[in-house]
């Protein structure tokens, strides 16, 4: 740890990751201008030649054991459990921390997520709520391949789901965990009780491993922080007709559809030119940001994505409604399923 730098990045990454966290890494030097230490928390069977250029660029690294008992029942890989890390006193030696998602890619600067007063983060994707964390269970484990590894009958989930609705607020807003910024001291003996005491309630139905036991945990709690600092590229392009040109922010997330290092993924080449511009980088020399979004392009930018919603969530309700005939509709005539649009919405 750098004595000058009390601010820490991290980001988690299996040996199948790797290179996408050196990526991550590097734009957030490259663009992000961030100043502050990195730490890169990853399994403990990665061996320490796989991580020579973590190594070689400073970067702290934690090889962790994974604190799973809900292992793999909804087809998320198990390395996103090495997130509770977070919340222990492992990173009391820095005052802020800041969470990213190794399949994002840094356009802009991330100061000032290393200033945020309390637990803060970007309001999950599609705005869902705190329900949709545990509601789509079933949904996440449909397959029969995944539903062998499901821990829980439906009976176990309708009771475990019944409690929960009776001790959290579940039509309120959640939110997404690609990123995340904190003071570290909000970590307590009693939030590591609580986590502790979530995880082994509700832990075995989150749909989305351990996002809803976060959301549980800072419910009604989290401040929300413009959804610049987590566009999700792929949904905004496919649920809100975006085109590439238009997808835009203080990072790119790309949870869901191709990631951003597959050759099929539009991003592919900005996310090679980072990577490979990170074998001629010092994470330790400090580098502006490329860009700065002020308060009035993130206000501009999130009144944008709050009219693409809804748009998508006119759209969504008119095909709910009118069913397989609205589809059809919307395929025949446009101009009549604008109409018909406009008569529902009013």
């Amino acid at each position: 740890m750098n004595d000058h730098r009390k601010n820490l990045l991290v980001t988690l990454a299996d040996r199948a990751y790797l290179s996408a966290a050196q990526q991550l890494f590097a734009s957030a030097h490259l663009h992000g201008g961030w100043d502050g230490d990195y730490m890169l928390l990853t399994p403990e069977d990665v061996d320490d030649s796989e991580l020579a250029w973590f190594y070689r660029q400073g970067v702290v690294v934690k090889k962790l054991p994974i604190p799973v008992h809900y292992a793999g029942a909804t087809g998320f890989p198990l390395t996103i459990y090495l997130m509770l890390h977070l919340f222990t006193p492992m990173v009391a030696a820095w005052d802020q921390v800041v969470f990213i998602d190794a399949d994002c890619i840094v356009r802009a600067s991330l100061a000032e997520l290393s200033h945020v007063p309390s637990f803060s983060a970007i309001r999950d994707v599609l705005k869902m709520k705190l329900a949709d964390q545990f509601r789509w269970y079933f949904v996440q484990v449909s397959s029969a391949s995944l539903y062998q590894l499901s821990p829980v009958s439906h009976l176990e989930y309708k009771n475990t789901y019944s409690r929960l609705k009776h001790e959290y607020p579940l039509r309120s807003p959640s939110f997404n965990l690609g990123v995340l910024a904190f003071p570290t001291s909000i970590i307590t003996d009693e939030l590591l009780s609580n986590l502790h005491r979530i995880y082994q309630t509700y832990g075995a139905i989150g749909a989305f491993a351990i996002q809803g036991d976060l959301n549980l945990l800072f419910a009604e709690r989290w401040h929300h922080l413009p959804p610049a600092y987590n566009a999700f590229a792929y949904y905004w392009m496919s649920h809100y007709g975006l085109s590439r040109e238009r997808v835009d922010g203080v990072l790119l997330h790309f949870a869901g559809g191709p990631k951003p290092w597959e050759t099929s993924n539009p991003f592919y080449p900005e996310w090679k030119e980072n990577f490979d511009a990170s074998e001629n980088i010092d994470l330790q020399i400090f580098r502006p940001a490329t860009r700065i979004w002020n308060t009035e392009e993130l206000e501009e930018h999130q009144l944008f994505m709050d009219t693409k919603h809804f748009e998508y969530t006119v759209w969504f309700t008119i095909d709910r409604s009118l069913g397989n005939l609205g589809k059809a509709v919307r395929w025949c005539s446009p101009r009549l399923y604008d109409f018909i649009k406009r008569l529902i919405v009013g």
